[in-house]
């Protein structure tokens, strides 16, 4: 009985070392030749895969009828040409060592390889963890934001821990899991790393002698040798045509967030890498690309303009851009005031200097958080304003950036699918910037912000073309709070105050850029500054804004940075330099722009106020952009002269009501008297649509009539005047020729 017990136990025994076997060499494939490295490209396109859908299930109600299959073939294509690039080297090592006789791949190697590997999949896992949090922020996958965003840790990562801990939390133990399991899964790949050099005796527990790592054969080794060298380049370019693949390459639709959904957040992250700071504009970025000599004839059409002649020379020197700057006073003295508008004749400061600007940039704080523009009740304070000086009804950011809007109303920079100026090359002399005019006649001129100014370049942006004076988060003493992004927006405006006190007192005529940042994610802000009351947040919760748009510390921080605002001018009411001062306050751009279909238009309107001693309380209805305000405010301190700009004085009463804007790679341009709205995509067809309220866009359409057609041919030369300005330097200082008042 014993013997029967004895010889089944054997018996059994001997059947599962057969079973374990048999499964052992199912995978012994794996342990052969490239093959470890193959089997890591699949599991990253599969993984790679799974995150894609997984958004795709998240985002279905965005995806259009049979929207599926080009979003899995166009994600396969891309995710081929990552793990091309990705696994290339281990690949070539591994063949290469082969090929080398009586050489086999040594265990350091082995684990060398392993390592590269583990590292290549967490960093495929690292960046989808952190995709569906840009999307909610920015309405895409992480794009040439998200690397921006990582140049500048100091301010990024106590931004994320701060008001996105969970998130910060989970994409770390998320990337750190997968780098332990890939690692594990190459070094099984590679036969627990065991060289076939090593005795059979030394083994590792979890892998059988069967599965030890074997060099390929000399046939096998040649014909992958030579399948990577073709294979490889041609994954990576995916293309037999003259453009590499680019993101737009797998673009299929008009909606941003689906065109971003067959590409992979890596593959974004390294191509906007790639393309960092590039001045030159690939047809990825732009629907058509014309020459300079093509784009600046649109000039006319573009802004009401009062020019010498009509030349458009691509030589800087011969001033094509240059347009009349005319005083308020001379202005009206030949044409009628915009109806419900009072300007008096008199521009000189009380005290007979010229009169100070001061430009006051709120960080994010667009139309959405304006009762008075049809928003949340959170910034009373602005909304007051519009009660007392020149309102803009219908001011659209020229972007969704903080340097697009600072180009825009410092510079009139007209936006493009080129990078902000702020962040790109400087020509051979200052741009013609508003501070720098100012600064050749006399002004002092300032930056003021909370934060570190070296942030997006803003620094040596502001330095290079005109500023006296840069004031940054080092500069104060004793803040009376200190958030991530700098000192609160309260302490902001005490220290400038105190700076436009002691010009003033001097007698120097001063101008000044104050941007905030207290409305920035993680919106920390001083405690017990605002509350919102139960009947506010019952009206904000009856607009039904998304989960995420509501969360308290946003509201809050919306609501504090109107506080400060207001709190700055019961303040600068009482002091001496107010009587002799023009204001602007303007918002750089919307928070959280991105749209479920198309262009997101009602994410680019925007306030704009301004308050002077010349000017009387005025809503204005029609369509302006922030291009628009720099030429305004020449007029209104009283100077005259000519200056390279393509924006217009919005004192006049001609102007052409018309607004251009830029959205990742998509051109927007809105034309106020047809009410119509021209949206330009690269390697997609150009769409029409009608503008309602202002604010929504409906009714998409092809351009079929002659009208339709001549208004997209109107948008191609615009959205080709920013490249065309920048490339042939045509803002140069060396152009504007002003006369102080």
């Amino acid at each position: 009985m014993d013997n029967n017990n004895k010889a089944a136990s054997n018996q059994a025994t001997s059947n599962q070392k057969l079973t374990t076997t048999l499964t052992t060499r199912r995978w012994d494939w794996v342990h052969y030749g490239v093959n470890p490295i193959l089997f890591m490209v699949v599991l990253s396109m599969v993984l790679l895969m799974l995150a894609r859908l997984g958004l795709t299930v998240w985002h279905w109600d965005k995806v259009p009828t049979n929207g599926l299959l080009p979003i899995i073939v166009g994600g396969l294509r891309v995710d081929f040409a990552s793990v091309c690039a990705l696994f290339v080297v281990p690949m070539l090592v591994v063949l290469l060592v082969s090929l080398v006789p009586c050489l086999k791949l040594p265990r350091w190697l082995m684990r060398v390889l392993s390592v590269y590997c583990a590292l290549a999949v967490a960093f495929l896992v690292m960046n989808e963890g952190a995709t569906p949090g840009f999307i909610l922020e920015y309405g895409v996958r992480p794009n040439h934001i998200y690397v921006q965003y990582l140049i500048y840790p100091k301010e990024v990562l106590p931004m994320l821990w701060q008001g996105h801990k969970l998130e910060l939390i989970g994409g770390l133990l998320l990337t750190g899991l997968a780098l332990v399991l890939s690692y594990r899964v190459s070094m099984w790949a590679f036969g627990g790393a065991k060289s076939s050099q090593q005795n059979a005796s030394i083994r590792y527990s979890s892998v059988s002698s069967s599965s030890a790592y074997r060099s390929g054969s000399l046939l096998y080794t040649l014909c992958l040798l030579l399948l990577t060298i073709v294979v490889v380049p041609l994954g990576i370019r995916s293309s037999l045509g003259h453009r590499p693949l680019n993101p737009s390459t797998v673009a299929f639709c008009d909606n941003p967030l689906v065109n971003s959904l067959p590409t992979n957040s890596s593959y974004n992250a390294v191509y906007a890498l790639a393309h960092l700071n590039d001045t030159h504009i690939g047809a990825d970025l732009i629907y058509q690309r014309i020459d300079a000599d093509q784009a600046l004839p649109v000039l006319p059409e573009f802004s009401t303009r009062t020019v010498s002649a009509n030349h458009y020379s691509t030589d800087p020197k011969a001033c094509s851009l240059n347009q009349r700057v005319v005083p308020a006073s001379q202005l009206f003295a030949t044409s009628p005031v915009p109806t419900g508008m009072s300007v008096l004749h008199q521009q000189a400061g009380g005290r007979g200097t010229p009169r100070n600007l001061v430009i006051i940039l709120e960080e994010s704080l667009g139309d959405t958080f304006s009762a008075a523009q049809g928003g949340w009740p959170l910034t009373p304070n602005i909304d007051q304003l519009r009660q007392q000086g020149w309102y803009f009804e219908n001011m659209f950011a020229a972007g969704h950036r903080s340097i697009r809007g600072i180009e825009a109303v410092t510079a009139s920079m007209p936006p493009s699918p080129l990078q902000s100026i702020v962040d790109l090359p400087f020509g051979r002399e200052p741009y013609a910037t508003i501070f720098e005019v100012l600064n050749k006649y006399g002004y002092y001129t300032s930056f003021i912000y909370g934060g570190e100014s070296h942030f997006d370049n803003m620094r040596n942006y502001f330095y290079t073309n005109g500023m006296n004076q840069v004031i940054e988060q080092k500069d104060y003493e004793n803040p009376n709070f200190v958030a991530t992004w700098g000192v609160s927006d309260e302490d902001l405006f005490a220290r400038a105050n105190e700076e436009f006190k002691r010009h003033y007192a001097q007698g120097t005529p001063f101008c000044s850029v104050v941007f905030s940042s207290s409305f920035h994610d993680p919106f920390d802000i001083p405690e017990g500054k605002v509350s919102i009351s139960a009947e506010d947040m019952a009206q904000i919760k009856a607009m039904n804004p998304d989960e995420y748009e509501t969360r308290e510390p946003r509201l809050l921080a919306a609501k504090y940075a109107d506080y400060a605002v207001g709190q700055f001018f019961k303040q600068a009411v009482q002091e001496d330099y107010f009587k002799d001062t023009v204001f602007l306050v303007i918002a750089d751009h919307e928070s959280r722009v991105h749209g479920a279909d198309n262009f997101p238009l009602n994410k680019f309107t925007i306030p704009a106020v301004i308050l002077a001693p010349n000017v009387g309380p005025y809503i204005d209805q029609r369509v302006v952009s922030q291009i628009d305000m720099s030429m305004t405010l020449l007029s209104l301190l009283g100077m005259e002269g000519e200056l390279p700009n393509v924006g217009q004085n919005l004192l006049r009463p001609d102007i052409i009501e018309r607004a251009p804007m830029q959205f990742n790679n998509i051109f927007g341009f809105y034309d106020g008297p047809s009410n119509s709205f021209v949206q330009l995509m690269p390697q997609r067809e150009p769409t029409i649509f009608t503008v309602h309220n202002h604010k929504t866009i409906v009714n998409p359409h092809p351009a079929t009539t002659p009208q339709e057609q001549a208004l997209v041919e109107r948008a191609i030369k615009i959205e080709n005047l920013g490249p065309a300005i920048y490339e042939n330097e045509l803002m140069p200082t060396s152009c504007a020729t002003l006369q102080l008042p």
